[in-house]
């Protein structure tokens, strides 16, 4: 398992993205990407690995309106790299 932080200024996400507030489905969300060759998740010329949105927790840790967001990583072509395994279960 890996794990990758993002910080968002949820006002200008919302306003940037067109999204609901508080923001309901993980599909408001914009995916994000970032370079698998550097831990052996991609190789060749294209190694970006991007992130989709899958689910939207509450952040224990941080409180407030903060959230947590699960995602499946894919390849930049819409396929999902090796290591992902929840997409079969959605």
């Amino acid at each position: 398992m890996r794990s990758k932080s993002r910080v968002h200024d949820a006002a200008s996400l919302i306003k940037q993205q067109s999204i609901s507030t508080p923001i309901q489905h993980a599909s408001e969300l914009p995916k994000w990407n970032y370079d698998g060759s550097s831990i052996g998740q991609a190789f060749g010329e294209d190694s970006g690995v991007i992130l989709y949105p899958q689910a939207i927790f509450k952040d224990p840790f941080h409180g407030g309106n903060n959230i947590l967001v699960i995602c499946d990583a894919y390849t930049p072509t819409g396929e999902p790299i090796p290591t992902n395994k929840r997409h079969k279960a959605a």
